[in-house]
């Protein structure tokens, strides 16, 4: 009996180790520690506050806090690509050239500088065709065609980042209605001078851009508005027509800007309602669009 009770205490000896190796296994890890908070500078929160700004349309002051963010971080990049398109934006509203051309040149410089940190990025080549666009507007003829042929990559480039990019869509929808639309003049002159003329632009092309941009966006005036203009242009007067009666019920007005080409479109449907009077509701062809 005692050589049973020796060999079992000799057993208890050697399994108590092994059971407590066992119990430290079945332990359960400590929880990895959680990645620490991505710490804001000041530059971070001065674009946050130019970003809450722009939700009413605060153009002006949302820029001027994108500039002091750029001031402290020159690569912060939300505050790049922002202030390239506020400048584009409040550069066109002056009638003074020499302003104009100040806000365009700032413009395409922060786009740049966009593109320079995320060259792939919807937001950075959107500010640059739109700083393009409008620095072209200002140029003589050669430049102005120029500006339409260098335009079109950055939109491209753009939509592929970003297929529901309605204010890029709009863009494109302007592109294809100028370029498609070159007077004989014109299209001689980019023939002669640049030794091209993109031939990928069309009206249709155009209407079809534009109505996506709507789609996306069907509170945004300024959309119905180039639709509008351009069936006007083509002859298309009860398209133009729906299109202004749309816009004027659908289109959430939020700036002064936004009531007076909400008055303009009044105007023009007034206009258009005359001559529908006077002439008859037009008859488009069936292939029309």
């Amino acid at each position: 009996m005692r050589v049973w009770w020796l060999l079992f205490a000799v057993f208890l000896l050697l399994a108590a180790p092994a059971a407590g190796q066992r119990a430290r296994r079945k332990k359960p890890a400590p929880a990895a520690a959680a990645a620490p908070p991505r710490v804001r500078t000041r530059a971070d929160s001065l674009v946050l506050r130019a970003r809450a700004l722009l939700a009413d349309r605060h153009e002006a002051e949302a820029l001027a806090l994108c500039r002091r963010a750029l001031h402290d971080n020159p690569v912060q990049y939300e505050g790049l690509w922002r202030a390239s398109v506020l400048c584009s934006h409040i550069g066109s509203r002056f009638s003074d050239e020499t302003r104009q051309q100040q806000y365009y040149d700032d413009a395409l410089a922060f786009a740049a500088r966009a593109l320079e940190i995320h060259p792939d990025f919807a937001t950075a080549n959107y500010a640059m065709a739109l700083a393009i666009a409008n620095d072209g507007s200002l140029a003589p003829l050669r430049g102005r065609l120029q500006a339409r042929i260098r335009e079109k990559p950055y939109l491209d480039a753009a939509l592929r980042d970003e297929p529901n990019h309605a204010d890029a869509w709009q863009l494109l929808a302007r592109w294809h209605f100028k370029t498609a639309n070159y007077t004989i003049f014109e299209t001689l002159a980019s023939k002669l001078l640049l030794g091209a003329i993109p031939h990928d632009a069309t009206t249709e092309g155009a209407y079809a851009a534009i109505e996506k941009a709507i789609e996306l966006n069907p509170a945004r005036i300024d959309f119905y508005y180039d639709y509008a203009r351009m069936c006007m242009l083509k002859g298309r007067r009860e398209a133009a027509i729906q299109a202004l009666l749309t816009g004027i019920e659908r289109a959430t007005l939020v700036t002064t800007e936004d009531l007076a080409m909400s008055r303009q479109m009044e105007l023009l449907l007034r206009q258009l309602a005359r001559r529908r009077h006077l002439r008859g509701p037009e008859l488009e062809p069936r292939s029309a669009r």
